[in-house]
């Protein structure tokens, strides 16, 4: 088993690899204190479990925003992307100015 890549990092080979111009919104390992918000959103960690985490994201723009949230734990992280790992990433919806909540489970998001 290789070490674990750093999302940034994950997320540019996948690129590279894929061919594919898809980028996550958020990247969050959820057993990890890594989150990288790729978005005009702010977004921040309010609780955080052994299966879940809680998201608190604001969209401080003048348009709604619709993004999805690529969530996984961290030892999937050395495992690579299939071509079309995007398809799958769950979408979230924020109106502008407004403030959300999720529960985030990898492959699962629940509004609050």
């Amino acid at each position: 088993m290789g070490r674990p890549v750093s999302a940034p990092h994950r997320v540019i080979r996948y690129l590279r690899f894929s061919g594919q111009p898809v980028i996550p919104g958020i990247y969050l390992q959820t057993d990890q204190e890594v989150m990288f918000v790729f978005d005009q959103v702010e977004a921040r960690i309010i609780k955080r479990t052994a299966d879940s985490v809680w998201l608190s994201i604001t969209n401080p723009t003048k348009m709604d925003a619709e993004l999805s949230i690529f969530a996984e734990k961290s030892e999937n992280s050395v495992n690579p992307l299939g071509y079309t790992a995007f398809l799958n990433w769950p979408k979230v919806k924020i109106e502008a100015g407004a403030t959300r909540k999720f529960v985030v489970n990898p492959g699962k998001i629940v509004q609050l």
